[in-house]
């Protein structure tokens, strides 16, 4: 391996180079020491009933463990951030399936776990015409061999589910991770996992506030649309000024 090569994939020691990733590094461990100290003097002031705080408590303990898996992969270089993406877009796919019933189809299944892999041994070599390659052919292979099944009846199904799970599992993450080839791309990155775990926050706060009319109550019973236009907007604001600066 080149030395080139090594400070690309393992270099921990260039995490904080971009003045970005310190102010958004920062900020995540301000805002999440602020509110644990919010929620306790609240809770000690009598302004809190037992099942806010609970829930509340329940939520800080969650971002203490997902903040770090989630950070920490990028600031340690891109091998980990590569790697993490990856191990991701496998749990998510097997949450996928089992919601979708895709998992009984044991060879569909298998290849999409095989593209996935594929797909970050690409992004991790940085072999790009690789990368590229694998979604079209990832589509093929999955048409052709879930004919080997020798079941007409719902090939239709199971082949478009696989095909949905490698593009959108595979493929999307994959372009995740791909980032990490950049000399640059902590900040990024980290702009994006802020942007999309704040648009949960907020949409969370804005549904409490505001929410009153469900937005898709046979899917997410406890979404509304107050709540998901208020973490449009104020995403949208944040990616706009943090933007920017990255």
């Amino acid at each position: 391996m080149s030395q080139a090569t090594g400070e690309r994939l393992f270099g921990w020691r260039h995490a904080f180079d971009h003045p970005a990733t310190v102010c958004i590094v920062g900020s995540i461990v301000g805002v999440l020491v602020v509110a644990t100290v919010v929620i306790v003097a609240l809770r000690v002031a009598g302004r809190l009933q037992d099942a806010t705080y609970q829930e509340l408590k329940r939520r800080m303990l969650s971002w203490f463990v997902l903040a770090p898996l989630m950070v920490g992969p990028v600031l340690l270089g891109a091998a980990w951030t590569i790697g993490a993406i990856g191990v991701l877009s496998l749990l998510c796919y097997r949450e996928f399936a089992r919601a979708t019933g895709l998992f009984r189809d044991r060879l569909v299944s298998a290849l999409v776990a095989l593209g996935i892999l594929a797909i970050t041994f690409a992004s991790l070599d940085h072999w790009y015409g690789l990368f590229a390659a694998l979604m079209p052919l990832g589509v093929v292979v999955i048409a052709g061999t879930a004919v080997l099944a020798d079941k007409p009846s719902g090939y239709v199904q199971r082949t478009a589910l696989g095909v949905f799970s490698l593009l959108f599992f595979g493929s999307c993450f994959g372009h995740l991770g791909y980032f990490a080839n950049d000399a640059g791309y902590r900040p990024v990155v980290l702009m994006l996992l802020v942007a999309v775990e704040l648009n949960d926050v907020w949409a969370y706060v804005s549904g409490r506030l505001f929410g009153r009319r469900k937005l898709l109550p046979a899917t997410s019973p406890n979404k509304t649309w107050a709540g998901a236009l208020g973490a449009i907007a104020l995403t949208t604001v944040l990616v706009v000024w943090l933007g920017a600066y990255v």
